[in-house]
């Protein structure tokens, strides 16, 4: 019988007409099919580009092809005074007092002709949350009713509608409900939450008359719908929309200072990651702010963003502020975000060179990043991920000194790279030598010599671990050079040659710094300490193939510079005796 009345309600509700309110399921039934062909564009995926209008298009024109019972036909001419009273004594429990039940009240919205006003609109979308024994869906269809009835009376659509649609949408996943919505608030430019107010009977005296704001601010569970819209759109990679949901949100007086109390972290989070895909700099710059005058403390992953987004505009005064921040929290500073600022800083060198609007130098923006390292206290996820990052940091300030453009600052550079370097402790074989090469370019022999010495001692410390103290060539090439300059010669062989070691350097370690050593000698032509060298080391160590051919060419060096010499001092002799044995002079020679 239940199933004959169930199957006759479906018959009846697609001719238009209305079931007998004594069969509950035929009812139920009827509100899970109500709008099913308007509705049906809701169960197809839609693009961002590409919202389906149709699911809230105006309804068409009821048909009264059958009569409704004679226990509703009297509902159906309440007073939109009335319809509201009802709606207020149902939502509030009150059946009894209403004289219907919740299956009943949404029978007589969907079948009134008492106009909607915003109070009934609002009312309704909430009744839509609260029907018994309704899934989802039908909740959702029914709420659809609702809003095609308010579009056919010309009501404002505005945030607020949103509030609702979203706690509807989400048990269906119906993103495709809420972005209609949204841009249809957009088209009719409602940029800003208006005043919720009703159209009709403003001397009623009731709740629904004040201010929106003021709803807002004393009701922190709407708040946190917007919220909820927000990371609802997020979720559903619909992150253009969410932006789209901020801006209408920081357009209102509702984010405003003065509204500082509704303001939450959640909130603000939220804001963060709608605008991370826009790397709109000022927003973030403006959320920034409001952590700090409304006194609250960000979520790591929303300070994260903010410097990630300062980085990617290469506004690098701000990102250094930010990372000083997440220290300050006690947070890690992430390699994500530091190898995206060396990225930055090195790209916008390149413009500098030919924008003049460019605000910071390449000195300073690395000098920016080196007061950060120095007073992080964790500095990338892993270790390893930690040293990868301090060898980029310190290959780049190698490559602004070789090629010149931290010529002008290369002491205070190598202060900067001083302090990193000692504030972590680093032991690895490639940050010394780069080191080493900064501080002799800024003729610092002391702290060369002083790291130097430091990555010669990681050879003694293990035999068991994997020995990284030899320093790459260029390290030694330029430590040899400023010895000879400083004339401190000595104290450079030292590295190798040092008395307090109760066993020798390996040979080939010692063999790769000798060769290094007398190649360079052999340059700048301090022949004397090459032989020094080789003597000293042909007395410790058995013979070496690279040691000795690279004494060999220093020696062939020498040799050819005194022939050389010699041919040049034989040429002026010539030159002088010539003229005295009867032979023709330089300047005896005529002139052509």
């Amino acid at each position: 019988m239940r199933g004959a009345a169930s199957a006759n309600s479906r018959h009846v509700i697609a001719r238009g007409g209305w079931p007998c309110w004594n069969d509950a399921a035929g009812v139920i039934t009827s509100i899970r099919e109500l709008s099913l062909s308007a509705c049906r564009a809701m169960h197809e995926p839609l693009s961002d580009s590409e919202v389906d209008f149709s699911i809230v298009a105006p309804p068409p024109p009821r048909r009264r092809d059958k009569p409704a019972p004679a226990t509703m036909r009297r509902y159906e001419d309440l007073t939109t005074d009335e319809l509201n009273a009802k709606l207020r004594l149902v939502l509030s429990g009150d059946v009894e007092g209403a004289n219907m039940d919740h299956l009943q009240m949404a029978q007589v919205l969907l079948r009134t002709n008492a106009k909607f006003d915003t109070v009934t609109f609002r009312s309704s979308l909430l009744f839509a949350k609260q029907i018994p024994d309704v899934d989802p869906r039908g909740k959702l269809r029914f709420a659809i009713r609702m809003l095609q009835h308010a579009r056919e009376q010309n009501l404002p659509l505005n945030a607020h509608v949103i509030i609702h649609f979203l706690a509807l949408a989400r048990p269906c996943h119906k993103v495709n409900v809420i972005l209609a919505l949204k841009r249809m608030m957009l088209e009719n430019q409602a940029l800003k939450l208006p005043q919720m107010r009703r159209t009709d009977n403003r001397d009623s005296g009731h709740e629904d008359d004040r201010p929106f704001e003021q709803m807002i601010g004393n009701n922190p569970i709407e708040l946190t719908m917007f919220d909820s819209l927000l990371r609802f759109l997020l979720a559903h990679k619909r992150t253009r929309h969410a932006a789209d949901v901020w801006k209408l949100l920081r357009s209102s007086t509702l984010l405003g200072i003065s509204a500082g109390p509704v303001v939450d972290a959640s909130l603000l989070g939220s804001g963060v990651w709608a605008c991370a895909v826009t790397h709109d700099f000022n927003e973030v710059e403006w959320i920034a702010k409001r952590y700090s005058q409304l006194n609250i403390v960000p979520d790591v992953r929303s300070l994260h963003v903010l410097a990630f987004v300062c980085i990617r505009n290469a506004q690098f005064k701000a990102a250094a502020a930010k990372m000083q921040w997440i220290i300050q929290l006690g947070y890690v500073l992430h390699e994500r975000e530091l190898r995206q600022y060396l990225i930055e800083a090195v790209k916008q060198d390149k413009h500098s060179r030919t924008d003049s609007d460019v605000k910071e130098s390449f000195y300073e923006r690395l000098a920016l990043l080196g007061d950060v390292l120095i007073k992080a206290r964790d500095l990338c996820t892993t270790k390893r991920d930690q040293l990868r990052f301090l060898r980029t940091y310190f290959n780049v300030l190698y490559d602004g000194v070789t090629d010149g453009r931290l010529k002008a600052h290369e002491r205070n550079m190598t202060s900067v790279a001083l302090g990193v370097y000692r504030h972590w402790r680093i032991e690895d074989s490639i940050v010394s030598s780069y080191m080493v090469y900064i501080a002799c370019c800024a003729e610092r022999f002391d702290v060369a010599l002083q790291v130097a010495r430091k990555s010669h001692r990681q050879i003694h410390i293990s035999r068991k671990k994997k020995e990284h103290g030899t320093m790459r060539g260029f390290a030694y090439e330029a430590l040899a050079t400023l010895s000879a300059k400083v004339d401190r010669i000595d104290e450079a062989l030292n590295l190798v040659f040092r008395p307090d070691l109760d066993e020798p350097v390996n040979a080939n370690r010692a063999a790769f710094v000798i060769t290094t050593f007398i190649y360079i000698f052999g340059q700048l032509g301090r022949f004397d300490v090459c032989r020094k060298i080789f003597d000293s080391f042909s007395s410790v160590y058995p013979h070496h193939l690279a040691v000795a051919t690279a004494y060999e060419m220093a020696l062939k060096r020498e040799r050819s510079l005194s022939t050389l010499t010699e041919s040049v001092e034989g040429t002026w002799q010539w030159r002088v005796e010539g003229s005295t044995d009867g032979i023709p002079g330089f300047d005896d020679l005529p002139n052509k």
